[in-house]
């Protein structure tokens, strides 16, 4: 039983539904174009923007399958485990509970979004080759990040 659901507002919920079709169409675009790469791609890369480590092409499609498997395990910790599980403050009692747990689902929820923006991104700049966007589009996504779970955050604290 989905006992959590007292938590997802509408928009939380369409959000963690955009979320796991962004990182689904990121994993058919790979599949679909991982045959035009080379044998031999960067997997990773250092501060400086350059690849300092090559694989084969099928890394690739582990970026998407590992997103999905995290979020198997985000969207189950929300959806199914008790809340009385989720590392809360020990204090928290009445309605600042009930609106604690709702934060928390929606910084979980505004994760998954920001993380799949971010892969299905990631697999079009690995795919067409464009590297040197990697870092400057890796820092704006995560100033983002960090905006929208504070804000989220913000306004599921204020009273």
């Amino acid at each position: 039983m989905r006992q959590n659901e007292q938590y997802y507002t509408p928009f939380f919920r369409l959000v963690e539904l955009v979320s796991w079709v962004l990182v689904a169409v990121s994993l058919v675009y790979t599949i679909a174009n991982i045959s035009a790469l080379p044998e031999q791609v960067p997997t990773h890369f250092g501060f400086n923007g350059q690849p300092d480590t090559y694989g084969s092409r099928w890394t690739y499609v582990l970026i998407p399958i590992i997103v999905l498997v995290c979020f198997v395990i985000m969207s189950g910790i929300g959806h199914f485990l008790p809340p009385r599980f989720w590392n809360a403050p020990p204090k928290i009692v009445g309605s600042t509970n009930f609106r604690w747990y709702k934060t928390s689902v929606g910084i979980m929820v505004m994760c998954e979004f920001e993380f799949s923006v971010y892969t299905l991104y990631l697999q079009y700049l690995l795919i067409s080759q464009q590297i040197g966007l990697i870092a400057p589009v890796s820092i704006v996504l995560v100033v983002v990040l960090m905006g929208s779970v504070g804000v989220v955050a913000w306004r599921g604290i204020r009273p």
